[in-house]
């Protein structure tokens, strides 16, 4: 298993999935791309800010409107992962008193973390989510062992689904408004990934989820 090679496959197939066939990544991506696996920015993360860069606001930022390489969401990403207590040069940010207290701790294993998670949280559907995400890595730990960004996807799917109805038609309409007008000149796949990434940032903010890689 190579979890390096996976993480750069990973963000460039994503990457390309939003920017559109005929698009190939330089030796200057690469090496942005190795500077934030390095970094210990989790792969979710950097597909974040790339998913963000390829939004309304972030086109309309950019000469043209046109995203042809990762430099152009360099930004995005570095905006995102500082958001979740990440820093682009050297992995995580200092940990404040309140995410010690909420399992956030870099010494304390994934798992760890996510049982103080747990302990803390109030909750029952939030608490249902970290209690899913600990029980898929410890299955994954014990025999294949999967991508956590795949855990991590799977985890929200199933919490996203215990939602009520009115509640996911929200959130799913929130999600298709951030596409915009862009959503008709995306792949199926892209616009599926997209639309499930733009998704799970809502879910994520909407109930205060923690990130605990």
């Amino acid at each position: 298993m190579n979890p390096g090679g996976n993480y750069i496959k990973n963000v460039e197939e994503y990457f390309i999935s939003l920017a559109g066939e005929g698009i190939m990544l330089s030796s200057i991506d690469y090496d942005l791309i190795r500077g934030w696996r390095d970094g210990g920015i989790p792969e979710e993360i950097v597909m974040r800010g790339i998913s963000r860069a390829f939004g309304d606001k972030g086109r309309k930022a950019m000469p043209g409107g046109s995203i042809r390489g990762l430099r152009q969401c360099a930004e995005f990403i570095k905006t995102c992962a500082e958001e979740y207590g990440y820093r682009s040069s050297s992995g995580r940010g200092d940990v404040t008193e309140a995410e010690a207290g909420r399992g956030a701790d870099p010494e304390l294993s994934i798992t760890e973390r996510l049982g103080r998670l747990i302990e803390s949280e109030k909750r029952d559907a939030v608490r249902k989510y970290y209690s899913g995400l600990r029980a898929r890595i410890l299955k994954s730990e014990g025999g294949d062992e999967l991508p956590l960004s795949r855990l991590i996807g799977e985890a929200m799917d199933e919490f996203f689904a215990s939602l009520p109805d009115k509640e996911r038609e929200k959130i799913e309409a929130e999600a298709r408004g951030k596409l915009g007008e862009r959503a008709r000149l995306m792949t199926e796949k892209a616009y599926a990934e997209s639309l499930v990434s733009f998704r799970n940032e809502i879910l994520s903010k909407k109930y205060s989820i923690e990130s605990v890689v």
